[in-house]
């Protein structure tokens, strides 16, 4: 994929994820008949997650210059093929053909995919819904996560809340932004000035996948705690709506689209131990941590007992 100009990538990526809600409410309606499949750890993944990562696959492919989609997603097709659940896969299809035009099986299914990367090629991550859980409760704190990794840096990080009208963006030396769809004007963003975690707010996914003594030690130094979760937590933080945020054991495409936000709010984001976070495809999960800046020398060291 050649370089593009980062204004015309932020349209292509936000042109992308115009369709999600549309999609989204109607396959929300097919829930009850056609429950979600559930990953290895106990994870869910409904048909919405396929057909959502699809439809921006194929957004990005009608405005990419060589017709390729390099990507890292949550999804795959042939997870999907070999579920054991051909509801899931016949509803996962049959919405990509009508969505997108006919097309075989095969094709449909090769629209979850875009293209394997090539070595040093850009590539996109998506996380189609990120709040599967809340998606399938009704709940509409989820979001679609996009991102852009291009010169061993993520350069772009698009966050999509269509159910709750927001959508957040930034690309690297331009700000990070957020724009409530009702609104015409999006406004810029920057994180909290609180500078002692005695003042601060901290807003967390759940407790599962935490080290307890880590968890505990965050808590019981800040003044507030939250668990608003997911991508929720970290748009906050950008916001100035929270201090420091924090999810253990995240994959790229869970966490790429956050980072430049948070960074372009002026918040610092790291892993738990302090260390940068891998900005490339790997089967590890980094424990994700953010804050307002100010405060990550203190949370780093309180999460790995320091002094």
């Amino acid at each position: 994929m050649p370089h593009i100009p980062s204004d015309s990538l932020l349209a292509t990526a936000i042109a992308a994820v115009v369709p999600a809600l549309p999609a989204a409410r109607l396959l929300g309606e097919t829930l009850a008949s056609v429950p979600p499949i559930q990953k290895g750890d106990g994870s869910p993944v409904t048909a919405a997650d396929y057909v959502l990562q699809a439809l921006v696959v194929a957004g990005l492919r009608a405005r990419s210059a060589d017709g390729r989609v390099p990507l890292f997603g949550e999804e795959h097709a042939d997870v999907l093929a070999t579920s054991g659940r051909p509801d899931v896969e016949r509803l996962v299809v049959d919405a990509i053909r009508s969505m997108l035009g006919w097309r075989d099986r095969a094709a449909a299914l090769r629209m979850i995919d875009g293209d394997a990367p090539r070595a040093g090629e850009p590539y996109w991550t998506i996380d189609p819904i990120d709040g599967t859980k809340n998606f399938v409760r009704g709940v509409p704190v989820w979001a679609t996560l996009i991102a852009l990794r291009e010169r061993g840096q993520i350069t772009l990080g698009l966050v999509s809340a269509p159910a709750l009208g927001r959508r957040w963006w930034a690309t690297t030396g331009h700000g990070a932004w957020v724009r409530e769809l009702e609104h015409e004007s999006p406004r810029r963003i920057r994180v909290s000035s609180v500078q002692k975690l005695v003042d601060a707010s901290f807003s967390f996914s759940d407790q599962t996948g935490w080290n307890r003594d880590q968890f505990e030690a965050i808590r019981a130094a800040t003044w507030r705690q939250r668990a608003y979760g997911d991508f929720w937590s970290h748009m906050l933080l950008g916001e100035g709506a929270i201090d420091v945020s924090a999810e253990p054991k995240l994959a790229l495409y869970d966490y790429a689209a956050l980072v430049p936000i948070v960074a372009e709010a002026g918040g610092t984001v790291s892993q738990f131990n302090g260390d940068e976070l891998p900005i490339y495809e790997n089967e590890s999960h980094p424990s994700f941590i953010c804050t307002n800046g100010a405060l990550h020398r203190d949370c780093v060291n309180l999460l790995n007992n320091r002094t």
